[in-house]
């Protein structure tokens, strides 16, 4: 028998007499420590014991060089050593063995058998769940369906009160595993006291609480023993994904602490399938729906992922399992990350940060040199992964001095935090990055979800846009759009989109950029043409039409002025190859003609809707011709003039929605 488990039997003895609290209670696990400080010491020596081995066999290999990481045997027993761990540590290799393109093919495949296949399912488990009364539960399976680190799972016969019988997946948690995660958890307390002496005098300016931080996630883990909880979490995460096509979650029928009884659900895991197969990449698409509903929506996601806690049904949906940890966040936190999304697509590194310090990576409060550095990590770290994409392609994009000495400025330099639930995002953004990966190798997850996280910008109510916001502030008065972050956006939309063969179609083809565009053509359109009427008139003509010209067509505003003498310039930046339109005396309309993604884009919108039929260029006009219309009825109204002068134009049938 392995010192560990020695050690662990031991200390569950010691504590099996304490009941342990559903909710995790710091203190309290801290005072059963400090009761037994044998527990720690015998832990501590268990983890070195399989540690240290492994640690001296690297040193020789890395010594003789031939430390690689398609060593298959390497590989296979450190997997084991995490297995003979216990749940903690299999966690951490679940969280590897998704990314394939960082840790390797052969690594991969050896810690990919810790999703599903932990070990023989205990016989005692079965009794388990008939022991918590289901009085429906009518037949359950004495050999396990399935093995993970903290449970095991039993197909089953549910029974309802209308006669119904429904195949059930009986979850029970596995004998001894709320002590052995209980004593791992105090020992994690207890290394976040050395972080807090040491890692001041490494990271310097590191703001990282680190007992809160390994509080957050000790809580985390706690949580998903308890699966009373768990099943309201799952019915919770289930109502939610109505809200996206193609993504189901079971529904539970009954749950205690330790049993949960959801519908049973046929399918493959997505660590099944083969890379870069339809059905992955379905699976990818629906994926990256889900966590923008649950992102920027709900505030609500699931941060365990991995592809064996993920289904591909015979309905071609993707069903995910595993509710166990879930984290939820503030309306605040959501919108903060669906600002940074935008950010990182625009390459917009100022608002980077800004969300940045929302979400509590850095101070709300940063002078401007400690901003400007930021900023500057920031750009020179994420960069090159945006443009390169995940993975070993990201990291090869760098210069390796470079990127280390950012990463340790980043950590040395800049007063960072790690807030718990960003930590828990961030792991499982790296499990379904490493899926996507295998669908796609030049997967780049920033820009795939642009489309879906502007739609979801229009649409959240408590913003008036995100867009706006991002791509207004030329001159800093917010009302000028940047052409160069608009360029940015425009050309992530279309290198992510199966269809868009040029910028504009970009813009067209998604409801929330299409909207974003309509408004502002009418905006520039009204603009302009007030402009263009007060250079004719100008002050020579009489005063009784001035006047009235007033009233039906009001002068610019300073700021509506200083934005129409801007146009030209932002819609020459949309072309890499544009220059900037000469003659600044001359009106902005003509300047504007002469811009050729200004000239070139309209002649491409009337050609679609009236030679090509194209729906999303109808609409668009539509969305302007009325736009415009109600703008010159409601002047005409504030003039004391009958609206009907200003009919509404008559356009094809099926151009508009209505």
């Amino acid at each position: 028998m392995s010192l560990y488990v020695l050690s662990l039997v031991w200390t569950c003895r010691a504590l099996r007499a304490t009941d342990w609290p559903r909710e995790f209670d710091r203190a309290a696990f801290e005072r059963y420590l400090d009761a037994r400080p044998a527990a720690l010491i015998k832990r501590t020596a268990a983890v070195a014991a399989e540690a240290l081995p492994l640690q001296a066999r690297a040193g020789q290999l890395w010594a003789a060089g031939a430390l690689r990481r398609d060593d298959a045997r390497f590989a296979r027993d450190a997997a084991a050593a995490l297995e003979r761990l216990g749940p903690t540590f299999i966690k951490i290799g679940q969280l590897l063995s998704v990314r394939e393109d960082v840790v390797g093919p052969v690594w991969a495949a050896e810690l990919a058998r810790l999703q599903a296949t932990v070990s023989v399912g205990s016989p005692d488990a079965v009794d388990a769940i008939w022991a918590a009364d289901f009085v429906h539960l009518k037949r359950v399976n004495a050999t396990a369906a399935a093995c993970a680190s903290v449970a095991q799972v039993h197909r089953g016969t549910w029974q309802g009160r209308d006669g119904e019988v429904t195949e059930v997946a009986c979850k029970v948690l596995r004998p001894g595993v709320r002590d052995a995660v209980a004593v791992d958890l105090c020992v994690l307390l207890r290394a976040g006291e050395a972080l807090e002496t040491w890692a001041p005098r490494v990271l310097g300016q590191s703001n990282v609480d680190w007992r809160l931080l390994l509080g957050g996630l000790a809580s985390a883990l706690w949580s998903e023993l308890d699966f009373e909880g768990e099943g309201e979490r799952q019915e919770k995460f289930r109502r939610n994904m109505h809200a996206v096509e193609h993504v189901t979650v079971p529904r539970v029928l009954g749950a205690t602490r330790d049993v949960l009884v959801s519908e049973w659900v046929d399918g493959r895991a997505l660590n099944e399938l083969s890379d870069r197969s339809w059905q992955l990449k379905k699976s990818v698409d629906c994926i990256r729906n889900a966590y923008c509903q649950a992102l920027y929506v709900d505030g609500y996601f699931h941060a365990d992922c991995h592809g064996g806690n993920l289904l591909w049904t015979a309905k071609d949906e993707l069903c995910v399992l595993d509710c166990g940890l879930m984290v939820e966040i503030g309306r605040e936190d959501s919108l903060a990350l669906l600002s940074l999304s935008l950010a990182l697509a625009a390459r917009d590194w100022a608002r980077v940060v800004s969300a940045a310090a929302s979400l509590g990576f850095l101070p709300e409060t940063l002078d401007a040199a400690t901003r400007s550095e930021a900023e500057r990590v920031a750009k020179s770290i994420i960069g090159p992964y945006l443009d390169s994409g995940g993975g070993a392609k990201a990291i090869n994009a760098y210069q390796a001095s470079t990127l280390f000495g950012d990463v340790a400025q980043a950590s040395t330099g800049l007063p960072t935090s790690l807030p718990p639930s960003m930590v828990l995002l961030g792991r499982a953004v790296l499990q379904l990055e490493g899926l996507a990966l295998r669908a796609d190798p030049d997967f780049k997850i920033v820009d795939d979800i642009l489309p879906v996280a502007a739609r979801l910008a229009q649409q959240r109510s408590d913003t008036s846009s995100l867009l706006r916001e991002l791509l207004y502030g030329v001159a800093g008065d917010g009302n000028s759009i940047d052409g160069s972050k608009l360029r940015s956006l425009l050309k992530t939309a279309q290198q992510t989109s199966t269809s868009a063969t040029s910028s504009l179609d970009a813009v067209l083809e998604d409801e929330a950029t299409r909207a974003l565009a309509c408004d502002e053509a009418v905006d520039a359109l009204d603009s302009l043409g007030r402009d263009l009427v007060w250079r004719a008139i100008g002050e020579r003509g009489p005063p009784f039409l001035r006047a009235k010209a007033e009233a039906l067509v009001p002068r610019l505003s300073e700021d509506e002025s200083a934005v129409v003498s801007r146009l030209p310039e932002a819609l020459a930046a949309l072309d890499d190859d544009a220059a900037t339109p000469e003659d600044a005396d001359a009106a902005p309309l003509a300047r504007i003609a002469k811009v050729p993604a200004a000239r070139d884009g309209a002649a491409a919108v009337f050609q679609a809707a009236i030679v090509d039929n194209d729906a999303a260029s109808q609409e668009s006009l539509a969305q302007v011709a009325d736009g415009l219309t109600e703008r010159l009825r409601g002047r005409l109204t504030d003039a004391g003039l009958p609206a009907f002068l200003a009919p509404r134009l008559p356009l094809p049938r099926g151009w508009r929605k209505d």
